[in-house]
């Protein structure tokens, strides 16, 4: 369900998206995506190294932020920070940062000084090399470098 942002004012937002080390096409696929589902963009931002989106819909960010990860991989972190308090009931704004990790699934990578295929990048970064498999946190991402194709 959309929430109307009816009576709010022009900057109004509840989420901000943060697309990071992302290319530019993430951005037409966010402003694609409100679009179809009627979501208001208050305001989009270029930052260094990606882009903030500031959008009307909680809700909506998050499950965009799942579908992000879902369908390209990469890091996905929500935090939330109390904005407001209305008849009772606390307001929370929410923040989506998604991370694209430098390479993909089916990539070639290098890991522990050894060669790895990317089989899954979904809830961390599955590798696979003959019938070992490892599996490498998000925030250790920096350790995993793409072979470079000749």
């Amino acid at each position: 369900m959309v929430r109307s942002v009816e009576g709010k004012h022009g900057g109004y937002y509840e989420a901000i998206i943060q697309l990071r080390l992302v290319d530019e096409e993430f951005c037409y696929l966010v402003e694609k995506a409100c679009m179809k589902d009627k979501i208001y963009i208050a305001k989009a931002m270029d930052v260094r190294n990606g882009y903030d989106y500031y959008v009307g819909d909680n809700r909506w960010a998050m499950n965009f932020g799942k579908h992000l990860q879902k369908t390209y991989g990469g890091e996905l972190q929500f935090t939330r920070s109390l904005f407001s308090e209305r008849d009772g009931k606390k307001m929370w704004r929410v923040t989506v940062l998604y991370r694209q990790m430098p390479f993909k699934k089916g990539d070639r990578v290098v890991y522990n000084g050894e060669e790895w295929d990317v089989i899954s990048m979904v809830k961390g970064i599955m590798l696979k090399s003959g019938n070992q498999r490892v599996k490498v946190d998000y925030k250790e991402y920096t350790r995993v470098r793409k072979v470079e194709q000749q």
